[in-house]
């Protein structure tokens, strides 16, 4: 008895699968949408068509003309259309108007990163096609002590003109508990110093990592570091791979932000060699660090860089 309930519930799936695979094969658009709804910084994308020979769609057609009901090849979409809604009955879905808008001959998987949360760290994924994120926007290594009481950096991959991005905000700790630049004690100490090194050897690693997967990648990393150009924090956040884009400033122009009398360049924007191979500008806009009406303390910096084209 067992072994007749098997057979006949088996035979009831081979025959609703053809129903299907005649509904796929047959009856549905053949229009191609997956590759434009598949979000640009998909990690994995396999795309199949269920288009049969001819001659494997006259068998299959063939086939099922001879299942009892179904001679009439005109009545074969309603009886299709019937069939599946009756395996759905009680599940709330109409098969017409919910799904079989969506059929087509057209089989695509798509997967992609999913934003980060503040605890888990994003990564770098090596693909074929270039390193990919795995949480975009994600933390980078937000765990790691060179962060605690301080802000973790953000990592976000982007795609600009066909070409893919890779943007790092920062904002490091700042210089408080430091001796004054021109105070009694000389030459000052710089105790914050310590935990900005920590934090620019986290973020030079990471991007690091990007480069190990896409040597020619374009990286951008900026923020307010709270240190100068020449300091050893931007040293090491450089690291032979990122150039600082106020080193191009005229000295006099150097900073953005005014402490105690004292013009000071604590924000950068520091590019890959693939970016500053090419012609770019830059510029820190002084709208603030001068004026008793700022906006801000910190003046904003502006850089414009070409990609190539896709």
């Amino acid at each position: 008895m067992h072994r007749l309930v098997i057979a006949v519930v088996t035979l009831i799936g081979l025959t609703g699968a053809a129903f299907l695979a005649a509904h796929f094969l047959f009856l549905a658009a053949a229009t191609d949408r997956a590759a434009a709804l598949a979000p640009a910084n998909s990690a994995l994308y396999v795309n199949v068509y269920l288009q049969p020979s001819t001659g494997q769609q006259m068998n299959l057609g063939g086939l099922i003309g001879r299942l009892p009901g179904f001679e009439d090849d005109a009545s074969l979409d309603e009886k299709v259309d019937q069939v599946v809604q009756n395996l759905l009955s009680g599940t709330g879905i109409d098969y017409r108007e919910q799904v079989k808008p969506w059929l087509g001959n057209q089989v695509a998987l798509a997967a992609w990163p999913t934003d980060g949360d503040a605890t888990t760290p994003t990564t770098v994924i090596d693909r074929p096609s270039g390193p990919l994120l795995s949480s975009s926007p994600g933390r980078v290594d937000p765990t790691n002590p060179a962060f605690n009481s301080s802000r973790k950096p953000l990592a976000g991959e982007f795609r600009m003109h066909g070409k893919k991005v890779f943007v790092i905000a920062n904002h490091f700790s700042s210089k408080g508990g430091d001796d004054p630049l021109f105070g009694r004690f000389q030459p000052p100490v710089r105790s914050s110093e310590v935990a900005r090194h920590a934090q620019a050897q986290v973020v030079n690693d990471f991007v690091d990592d990007i480069k190990a997967a896409d040597s020619t990648a374009n990286v951008i990393v900026l923020g307010d570091i709270n240190d100068f150009e020449f300091s050893e924090t931007v040293h090491i956040l450089e690291g032979g791979v990122l150039s600082s884009l106020m080193h191009g400033l005229p000295q006099s122009e150097r900073y953005s932000y005014v402490f105690e009398g004292n013009s000071q360049s604590l924000d950068h924007i520091l590019m890959s060699s693939s970016l500053t191979s090419r012609p770019f500008e830059y510029d820190s806009v002084h709208v603030n660090a001068e004026f008793a009406d700022q906006a801000s303390d910190h003046e904003p910096r502006i850089a414009r860089f070409q990609l190539p084209a896709a």
